[in-house]
């Protein structure tokens, strides 16, 4: 695992969507993208999972970097994205779980208070970009209060 830096976005907005699963959040944003004339547009994930009584919850939310003031469709909302810098580490693909272990939150954590920021969740959790073999991590910060 490399270790965190700070970076700053070049993105103004975000499409999102989210889903029971990866193909079907998938399904949304191509939807969504080929309506807009969108072409290649930058893309992101995000997983938000909870546990009940032994089983593992999985919610997939899919991202597109679209302009600001881009129109919401079914089932795709659209955000305003803050030029706030993000909390940027990469990871090899193999290794995405570790994510969701408490050895990265305590880093994160660590990281942030060090840079004087914390996590702002005001418009998205975090962003997950697949970039060949790797997976480049974004969690959005501001000033720490």
């Amino acid at each position: 695992m490399s270790s965190f830096d700070l970076q700053t976005l070049d993105i103004d907005a975000l499409a999102f969507c989210y889903a029971p699963s990866e193909q079907a959040a998938n399904t949304l944003l191509e939807t969504y993208a080929a309506g807009q004339g969108l072409t290649r547009p930058r893309r992101f994930w995000f997983q938000i999972r909870s546990a009940s009584r032994g089983k593992t919850a999985t919610m997939y939310l899919g991202y597109l970097a679209v302009l600001p003031g881009s129109p919401k469709a079914a089932g795709i909302n659209v955000v305003p994205v803050a030029r706030n810098p993000f909390a940027h580490i990469v990871f090899p693909k193999t290794e995405l779980e570790r994510l969701f272990e408490d050895a990265f939150r305590d880093a994160l954590a660590d990281f942030l208070k060090r840079n004087g920021r914390e996590h702002d969740p005001s418009a998205v959790l975090g962003l997950f970009e697949f970039i060949g073999d790797e997976v480049h991590v974004y969690i959005p910060t501001k000033v720490r209060t």
